[in-house]
């Protein structure tokens, strides 16, 4: 533990701030350039209110980009923020699917999609009970997404406060990664089941380019977030 003296020593450098959000690569938009404001719609070019489900995979979309740059900075932290997000995304949306085929309609629980501040909690954890009670994961996927969230609050919560290191962070990336396309798997298995069935929400689009794609997915996902972030 630290002296009295010895704490007096323990000074940070005066450009300390400056130079992490240097090494970084993250933008000081405090003092330099001030947060940007999505530009607002010229009149007349309004579009419709988004639905629940819409805002949903807008976001999941934006998440997607941003994962990607986090993987290209290799910052293993944000991945495991991001992946841990998808995760929960895919769960929902999986529920829905598998609802719908169950009761053969197109109802959409928008409790699954959105959550205010004043609503009650969807923690994941009861996403992942959730699923494994409806059948749509095993009892083998849910011990791994259980274990696999611990060890994400562990790096998140407790970095500081216990001996792991960003050896711990990056491994559980890959770890991460692999439930992603568990659970991804899944999804695509009941969209599959609803288009063979001609039931609910999921129906056969056209094929696209890869570019046409990649250019349709930008702009669903700046509906979300900023263009310049994604």
């Amino acid at each position: 533990m630290l002296t009295s003296r010895q704490r007096s020593r323990v000074r940070l450098p005066r450009n300390f701030r400056k130079t992490v959000l240097r090494d970084s690569q993250v933008k000081d938009l405090w003092s330099q350039t001030g947060f940007v404001e999505k530009e607002k719609p010229l009149a007349g070019d309004e579009m419709e209110p988004a639905t629940a489900i819409e805002k949903f995979l807008q976001g999941m979309t934006a998440a997607r980009f941003l994962l990607n740059k986090a993987i290209e900075r290799q910052s293993a932290f944000e991945c495991i923020v991001l992946q841990a997000n998808l995760t929960d995304g895919y769960l929902r949306i999986a529920l829905i699917l598998k609802s719908q085929l169950d009761s053969r309609n197109n109802a959409i629980d928008d409790s699954l999609l959105h959550q205010r501040d004043s609503d009650p909690k969807v923690p994941e954890r009861k996403i992942y009970a959730r699923c494994l009670q409806t059948g749509v994961i095993d009892q083998s996927l849910f011990d791994a997404l259980s274990a696999a969230y611990d060890k994400r609050n562990k790096c998140i919560h407790r970095y500081l406060l216990s001996d792991i290191d960003y050896d711990y962070v990056t491994k559980l990336v890959f770890e991460l990664d692999d439930l992603m396309n568990r659970v991804n798997a899944i999804v695509e298995r009941l969209e599959r089941q609803q288009i063979e069935l001609g039931v609910g929400m999921t129906v056969e689009g056209e094929p696209e380019t890869n570019e046409s794609l990649k250019e349709f997915l930008k702009e669903f996902a700046a509906k979300k977030e900023k263009p310049y972030n994604l």
